[in-house]
C-alpha cells in the first residue's frame, strides 16, 4: 500500500491507541493492608500490616509526622501476602501511613493511608539517659 504525502498514515497512531486500550500497561495491583497499632505491649511504638495483594508485588512504606517523612523500601521481593513490621515510630507523635505495591511489571498503586497517634512512653519506662562528658 502506498500512501500519498498529502494524506498522513494514521496506522503507526491507530496501533499505539489499540495498544495503550488492550492493556499493554496491563491492571494494575490491589492492594489492603490491616494495622495492628503496638501489636506487643514491650514494643508500644511498632506497627504491624498484613498486606494482600491480587498479583504479587514489591512493597513500600511511608510514614510522616507532618514535619518528617520516612521511606522503608523494606520488602523488594515479590508477593501477594506479607506481614509489613515498622518500626522509627516517636511517642505521642500523630502519623500518616502510606503503603505503595509495585508488580513485575512497574505498576504501582497505594492502599489508603492509615492515620495512627503514637502513645506516649509508660512512666516506668526502662528508658535511661548518660551523658558522659571527659
Amino acid at each position: 500500500m502506498q500512501v500519498s504525502p498529502l494524506i498522513p498514515n494514521r496506522r503507526p497512531a491507530a496501533l499505539l491507541l489499540l495498544a495503550l486500550l488492550v492493556g499493554c500497561g496491563g491492571k494494575v495491583p490491589e492492594c489492603r493492608v490491616l494495622w495492628t497499632p503496638g501489636p506487643n505491649p514491650r514494643v508500644p511504638l511498632a506497627l504491624l500490616g498484613k498486606l494482600t495483594t491480587d498479583l504479587p508485588t514489591s512493597a513500600r512504606v511511608t510514614l510522616s509526622d507532618g514535619e518528617r517523612t520516612t521511606t522503608l523500601e523494606r520488602w523488594p521481593e515479590l508477593a501477594s501476602e506479607r506481614e509489613l513490621l515498622v518500626l522509627g515510630f516517636h511517642p505521642a507523635t500523630s502519623y500518616t501511613v502510606r503503603v505503595e505495591v509495585t508488580d513485575a511489571g512497574g505498576r504501582s498503586t497505594a492502599a489508603d493511608p492509615f492515620e495512627w497517634a503514637t502513645p506516649p512512653l509508660p512512666a516506668n519506662s526502662p528508658l535511661s539517659v548518660t551523658v558522659c562528658r571527659p
